[in-house]
């Protein structure tokens, strides 16, 4: 269900959250609180996602938050995430940017889109970061598969032997 989603955002007058997939979908929780829903549903936190990008990356503002590590879902947020205009994008679903003023035209990969203020070099820049986690993370796969395999054909060995 979660990577179906596009956008998470807050909307203070009906005091909840909008989740936005196929349809528009209100929870009645803060985004952060839903973001740590769902980190928690696959093991993480949103303070542990985003301390791990920020040790491996080097980066401390808008920092993404990686929800599913096996589908590497990562959210982005639009600015500080507990200002409630921050808008959350999934990052797997943005198909487009295009600079649109000082505003960004977001287009999915369903063709639908979305404005967000917020300017094209920063989405940019906050896709850029979830791609370079995302490859750490397949690397970091790679690797214990190659020790996890190699431990096991060490111990195959030993007992042929």
């Amino acid at each position: 269900m979660l990577h179906t989603i596009k956008v998470i955002k807050y909307n203070p007058i009906k005091k909840c959250t909008e989740l936005w997939g196929d349809n528009w979908i209100q929870v009645k929780k803060k985004p952060l609180v839903l973001m740590e829903d769902y980190c928690s549903h696959y093991g993480l936190s949103v303070s542990g996602s985003q301390g791990a990008i920020r040790k491996h990356l080097n980066i401390y503002h808008k920092v993404p938050i990686l929800v599913h590590p096996l589908l590497q879902c990562y959210f982005l947020p639009t600015m500080a995430p507990h200002h409630t205009d921050c808008v959350f994008l999934n990052a797997k679903r943005i198909q487009t940017i295009k600079a649109i003023g000082c505003d960004t035209l977001i287009v999915f990969d369903d063709q639908t889109s979305l404005v967000v203020h917020l300017g094209h070099r920063a989405i940019k820049k906050q896709m850029h970061r979830a791609q370079r986690m995302a490859q750490h993370i397949q690397r970091q796969y790679q690797l214990d598969h190659l020790s996890l395999e190699s431990s096991l054909n060490t111990g195959i060995m030993r007992i042929l032997n």
